[in-house]
């Protein structure tokens, strides 16, 4: 149980996978995988959104909503 929330699972997530015959960790651990790798990628995205509006804001002289909203 321990194992499965450092992984990120919920009490309900972890009770339905215990409570499944024959339940597999391998499958368990590589649907989790999917989901933070998942994650990563949409993270990523806004990282890389969040570094154009902040150089878009580094270089303007004046920083108006317009700008922000526009960068």
């Amino acid at each position: 149980v321990l194992s499965l929330r450092q992984l990120g699972f919920s009490l309900d997530e972890i009770r339905d996978c215990l409570r499944r015959p024959g339940f597999d960790p391998r499958a368990t651990v590589a649907l989790h995988l999917a989901r933070v790798k998942e994650v990563l990628r949409v993270q990523s995205r806004v990282l890389a959104r969040l570094e154009a509006v902040a150089d878009a804001l580094g270089s303007a002289d004046e920083v108006s909503a317009e700008l922000f909203l526009h960068s």
